[in-house]
């Protein structure tokens, strides 16, 4: 059946092309959405990886104390627990040093500390052994029973020096000390700006390596300065 209204329009035909066109810009709609939200999707799923990469290759570790990134000299004490230099002085300084208006130990601590001994301020694990004394740190004065006496102290690092002679030639030093190098050999480390001769050794034990001698004259040492 049809239905023409005045001009020859007919009704059910004219109402066949609204419903396909209101489909057809449903359908747009739903995918330029659909669209959006996987963009938004990937967005996201970016970001979410980029800090999960972040936060896996965090560059440093933190004091237990302080909350700082640990540097130079950092304590690791026998629990694991790790601790710069400075903040764990002054905690065990307050744990072997009566305060003002307190008497230390505390007449009813069952735990005292003996000279030889400090307790990690995480775990209360009590340790054998003492800071040692760092001159560097002139905030951290020697002090009996915190970073004195020597025979005590830890120590807080091995030597890294690469042995260059002897039958343990090429193998690390690996002494106990409180810095990169030992004592013997703290003065193979190049100071800070300095030159060294570039000249190639031709003869003796150490041929074809760098002479490495402190500069004189012209960008060489006295012995390569011709």
């Amino acid at each position: 059946m049809q239905y023409k209204f005045e001009g020859g329009v007919d009704f059910y035909a004219e109402l066949a092309k609204l419903s396909s066109s209101g489909a057809g810009e449903v359908a747009g709609e739903a995918a330029a959405a659909g669209e959006a939200a996987a963009a938004a999707g990937a967005a996201a799923a970016v970001a979410g990886a980029a800090g999960a990469g972040e936060a896996a290759e965090a560059p440093y570790e933190l004091c237990n104390i302080s909350c700082e990134p640990l540097v130079r000299h950092n304590v690791t004490l026998v629990c694991g627990h790790k601790f710069n230099y400075e903040p764990l002085y002054h905690e065990i300084k307050s744990q072997k040093k009566p305060r003002q208006g307190l008497a230390f130990p505390a007449k009813h601590s069952k735990l005292k500390l003996n000279v030889r001994q400090l307790k990690c301020p995480l775990c209360r694990n009590i340790q054998h052994f003492i800071l040692p004394w760092i001159p560097l740190y002139t905030n951290c004065p020697k002090l009996y029973g915190v970073n004195t006496p020597k025979i005590y102290s830890m120590y807080l690092n091995k030597c890294n020096h690469i042995l260059k002679y002897g039958k343990n030639k090429g193998e690390i030093c690996d002494k106990q000390c409180n810095d990169e190098k030992c004592n013997l050999h703290m003065g193979k480390i190049p100071k800070e700006g300095a030159e060294y001769c570039p000249a190639i050794i031709k003869s003796g034990i150490n041929k074809g390596k760098i002479c490495g001698c402190a500069v004189k004259q012209n960008g060489f040492c006295n012995r390569h300065n011709k």
